[in-house]
């Protein structure tokens, strides 16, 4: 049921009796299986190479919309064989969902798979050895964090923006959506810095001009 490497997480190969009318196909440029529907041949995990390297997230369609929200994805955890060693919350949160299906989760946004976890795996860390592309992953965590993974590379690919600036200098940096954390997810195009990455994450339209997003970066204030 699933390709084994080196160490540690698996990922998930494709079974057709098991999981039905699923899609799975081969990813060449990411070396790993992905699952879900895709129209026109898209591939979430497919980025523009330009783009990636910038550290812009283009918005698609999620694979998985229904698990959009963490606490949707926290909610199919419950039984989940391994709380003890990596809980729940914490697969959650980097945006992944039980298929209740031995320890294998998927991620809503991108569709990769993963399973054979041990106590001293990290999601983030194998959410972005094996599917670095992800938007999701790329708007939480940064490009720099996947690249660090992949090769402990010291280019940043986010965005620094300076606090010399008097319009962002003054600012209020607290997220305008859930008003706790700070704002370090500018949209595009409307180039609207309003969200955390948590709350940029779960939203399609700008919260201050209600233009769709089509593309998300990642911010640094220094």
């Amino acid at each position: 049921m699933s390709d084994e490497v080196e160490t540690g997480v698996r990922r998930l190969l494709p079974e057709i009796a098991t999981l039905g009318a699923t899609i799975f196909f081969r990813a060449e440029d990411t070396e790993k299986w992905e699952c879900g529907i895709y129209k026109d041949g898209y591939n979430p995990l497919r980025t523009n190479d330009l783009m990636y390297k910038m550290g812009v997230c283009t918005r698609y369609g999620k694979v998985h919309p229904q698990y959009k929200l963490k606490a949707s994805r926290l909610k199919t955890f419950e039984g989940w064989p391994k709380e003890t060693m990596i809980s729940g919350e914490k697969m959650a949160d980097a945006g992944l969902f039980w298929t209740s299906t031995d320890d294998m989760v998927i991620c809503f946004w991108c569709g990769g798979g993963l399973k054979d976890w041990d106590a001293d795996d990290d999601p983030w860390v194998n959410h972005a050895k094996w599917f670095g592309r992800c938007s999701y992953l790329l708007e939480r965590k940064g490009i720099d964090f996947v690249q660090n993974v992949h090769a402990q590379l010291d280019t940043a690919g986010d965005v620094v923006v300076d606090t010399s600036m008097t319009e962002v200098k003054n600012m209020d940096t607290s997220c305008k959506i859930c008003l706790e954390g700070s704002i370090n997810t500018l949209f595009l195009p409307c180039r609207h810095l309003a969200s955390c990455d948590v709350c940029g994450s779960s939203v399609t339209e700008c919260v201050i001009c209600r233009k769709i997003i089509d593309a998300t970066v990642r911010v640094f204030i220094a």
